[in-house]
């Protein structure tokens, strides 16, 4: 697949969004949601206002200062903002995207698994620390994103994340690791998943038991 030919579902967001630290979360909210609204070859959007605050979860006053502080740091080239819509020219950083770089499928995926949830600095963070420092391969790491957007009852990044980190302790980082241990102990599905991480434990629903990974800050 060449640099920039985005897969059918997935978006592509700029990397170095994330890498900005000046960027508070909901302004890195803001701005991937802005970039995933631009078609291929364009630099600028309109966006319904309404649209863009339910999107982002943000109030109004939020949204303009939010505009105002990303126009001073160059993310933002032009911003034209009226009662019913906002015109906005995006600085081209997509021509930077790679599509090899670790963690870029990640983030592109996030709206596609978990297009309910708003993207999060610090949840993306996590996701791309079983990548990057736990030696995951990304593909696993989609195919359990895929699978927690479909079946998580509640959110669908605790319930992602919780079943990364079994399958990290038990040695799973492959998709050759998972169809080995598949076969051992089945599927996702059907009240099991693989090396254990079972639907109910002592009566818990699988998202209590991934609100309790989450709280107990298992990283």
């Amino acid at each position: 697949m060449k640099t920039n030919e985005i897969p059918e579902g997935y978006v592509l967001i700029p990397s170095s969004i994330y890498e900005d630290n000046r960027l508070k979360a909901h302004e890195i909210a803001l701005l991937s949601t802005l970039y995933s609204q631009l078609k291929k070859g364009q630099d600028r959007i309109t966006i319904a206002n309404e649209k863009i605050l339910k999107t982002a979860g943000l109030t109004k006053g939020e949204y303009l200062s939010s505009l105002k502080k990303l126009k001073a740091f160059d993310w933002l080239i032009d911003v034209k903002v009226n009662k019913i819509d906002t015109s906005i020219v995006l600085k081209n950083e997509l021509s930077n995207a790679k599509e090899d770089e670790i963690g870029s499928r990640i983030a592109r995926a996030w709206n596609k698994y978990f297009g309910t949830r708003l993207i999060k600095y610090t949840d993306l963070e996590d996701l791309l620390d079983f990548a990057i420092n736990r030696d995951m391969e990304e593909e696993l790491i989609l195919k359990v994103m895929e699978y927690s957007g479909k079946k998580a009852d509640g959110d669908p990044f605790l319930y992602c994340r919780a079943i990364l980190i079994n399958l990290s302790r038990n040695g799973v980082l492959t998709l050759k690791d998972y169809e080995k241990k598949k076969e051992e102990k089945g599927e996702f599905h059907n009240g099991k998943q693989i090396s254990g991480f079972n639907r109910e434990k002592d009566g818990q629903h699988e998202d209590e038991i991934a609100k309790g990974y989450y709280k107990k800050g298992y990283r």
